[in-house]
């Protein structure tokens, strides 16, 4: 799976918490996604630089 759709099923994932979360009890959750989503869009930002 190529970080392009692992970043943009993990935005979805994190967007139905948002809308949700008064259903969350651990915003832990909330946390490892928001932390899952910053590694990846590093890791998206990274590669275009390479490719410049």
């Amino acid at each position: 799976m190529g970080i392009k759709s692992e970043l943009e099923r993990t935005r979805e994932e994190l967007n139905i918490l948002i809308k949700n979360k008064e259903i969350i009890t651990n915003d832990k959750e909330l946390l490892e996604l928001s932390i899952k989503l910053d590694k990846l869009i590093n890791e998206y930002m990274n590669s275009i630089n390479k490719s410049i």
